[in-house]
């Protein structure tokens, strides 16, 4: 049996250093997030992640570098998107939440599958509701 190349665990060891260092640089704006006063009721499961603070009525969009937060009263829109393969299979699920009057009035966050965007979208639809 062949071992594989060495090249394979360079550019394994390479994958996985980029995910743990993306990973603290999240943890670093959750960090800043939170000193801001943003309190977390919820956490959505998406990339990048989104949180919910009930408290201050606002929504945030985590990213590694950066995080974006608006008010409840700013979101005009919330609507699934997603793309389909050649066997008309649902990939590449997004939620896009639009905002009024910004500079970006899109934020597109990724779901693993239909379940978690379809869960995403009635958690934000009841909260902007009320």
């Amino acid at each position: 049996m062949k071992r594989p190349p060495v090249k394979f665990f360079v550019i394994a060891g390479l994958i996985a250093l980029l995910a743990v260092w993306n990973h603290f640089r999240e943890s670093d704006q959750r960090q800043l997030l939170l000193a801001e006063g943003f309190i977390v009721s919820r956490e959505l499961d998406s990339s990048p992640a989104i949180l919910i603070s009930e408290a201050r009525q606002q929504l945030a969009v985590l990213y590694p570098d950066g995080f974006v937060r608006s008010p409840f009263s700013e979101v005009s829109a919330v609507a699934m998107d997603f793309q389909l393969n050649k066997q008309q299979e649902r990939m590449n699920r997004q939620l896009v939440i639009t905002l009024r009057d910004a500079d970006s009035t899109e934020w597109r966050v990724h779901f693993q599958n239909d379940h978690q965007l379809e869960l995403a979208k009635y958690t934000l639809d009841k909260l902007l509701s009320d």
